[in-house]
């Protein structure tokens, strides 16, 4: 293989992790996942690509290490999509290809929280391209969530789908629009949907109502998702309960049931 080929399928490859999981990556962290890449040339792959407009780059402001990481760009997610479409693939409608970067929010959390006594632990988590096909092979594919996730306490399991909202885009409606011409819930516990303002957390509550969703729809904030109760804890809004609930709890709330 030429060796202007060999470049080429590695930053494919590079984009393919990215779009897969919504990035959020370090050059080290790339490096693992290729293996066989010295740190020299992921470095020349990744300044390439930012160059050419098809990755991003930030530094933590809140990260001691100061280290850079990398988020695939709508170009990037653009030629990704042209690339799997090009071998006979297609990719689901709409996919934001780094929406599952804000989700990773959440997933850190959790994380976090699993590493405190017997809390509990996340046994499964999908982000960006890999949420978006998962939801297109259960009969969704014109609108796109941030990540799928399993959470795990004690006996118990929830499996749910995440959405970060951002009002202006207007995928959180779309979302409990197109879920409520469902004639069946999806196979999940909860769809989970973060909102940035109480205002816009009401709002979603009072289109969830009015929708009738069949499958268990639960709300937070931001700051609430920040607060010390954390992810875990009773932070979750439903449009029947009177009470802040627990993520675990939504696995036994129906939707015409209350806490």
């Amino acid at each position: 293989m030429a060796r202007g080929d060999q470049v080429a399928r590695r930053r494919l490859r590079i984009l393919m992790i990215l779009g897969r999981h919504g990035g959020g990556f370090t050059a080290a962290d790339l490096q693992i996942l290729l293996g066989a890449t010295s740190a020299a040339t992921m470095y020349r792959d990744l300044t390439a690509l930012v160059h050419n407009g098809l990755l991003s780059r930030i530094a933590a402001e809140n990260d001691p290490s100061h280290e850079w990481q990398y988020f695939i760009t709508d170009a990037g997610g653009h030629r990704l999509a042209r690339v799997i479409g090009s071998n006979g693939s297609s990719v689901p409608a709409n996919v934001r290809f780094g929406a599952g970067s804000s989700a990773n929010i959440l997933l850190k959390q959790l994380s976090i929280a699993s590493q405190s006594g017997d809390a509990g632990q996340v046994v499964e988590w999908r982000s960006g391209l890999d949420a978006a096909w998962w939801l297109r092979q259960h009969g969704v594919d014109d609108v796109q969530v941030d990540a799928l996730g399993i959470w795990a306490e004690a006996d118990l399991a929830i499996r749910f789908l995440v959405l970060v909202d951002h009002p202006s885009d207007h995928l959180a409606e779309k979302l409990i629009e197109r879920l409520g011409r469902q004639a069946s819930p999806l196979p999940v516990n909860a769809i989970l949907l973060i909102s940035p303002t109480r205002g816009d957390e009401k709002f979603l509550l009072d289109l969830i109502r009015d929708t009738g969703l069949t499958t268990v729809t639960a709300t937070t904030t931001m700051r609430r998702l920040w607060g010390p109760d954390g992810p875990i804890g009773p932070i979750w809004s439903t449009p029947d309960s009177t009470d802040y609930l627990r993520l675990i709890e939504l696995t036994s709330v129906g939707p015409d049931e209350g806490k």
